[in-house]
């Protein structure tokens, strides 16, 4: 089973197909985004029961990523929305006993941006899975 959420809008226009694809509108929050992501998969994990989950950390969702240089559809995440869908990803699977692999994935430094800012984005995945195993 694979899960998608993404921007509609953003390349590539030919997206490979999900078992489940959230596309969202450009722009998307914190907020909506969670929302639709505490929904789908809380539903996925009570109907597919997975033994392991492949989780794929990226962050060219983030509100200031360099994707907006080059990319029509852009999501708006902020760093609190980044580290609250990581946190929540993983305390499911974890409260589940579902072991969890983590990828980073996506992010882009700005025309002019720093590296070390797309790098700091890049480790929020690793804070966050620290903080729950600590908290297990």
């Amino acid at each position: 089973f694979t899960l998608s959420v993404h921007s509609e809008q953003a390349f590539p226009l030919r997206k490979s197909a999900s078992s489940m694809d959230i596309g969202l509108p450009t722009g998307t929050g914190d907020d909506e985004y969670m929302a639709s992501l505490r929904e789908r998969l809380l539903g996925i994990f009570e109907d597919f029961r997975p033994d392991f989950v492949f989780y794929d950390a990226g962050v060219d969702c983030f509100e200031n990523d360099g994707v907006k240089s080059f990319c029509r559809g852009h999501l708006g995440l902020t760093l609190a929305g980044l580290r609250q869908r990581d946190e929540f990803v993983l305390r499911e699977c974890t409260k589940r006993g579902i072991p969890v692999a983590t990828v980073i994935g996506g992010g882009y430094a700005p025309r002019g941006g720093s590296h070390e800012e797309v790098a700091a984005r890049h480790a929020i995945v690793h804070e966050v899975a620290a903080d729950v195993i600590q908290t297990c």
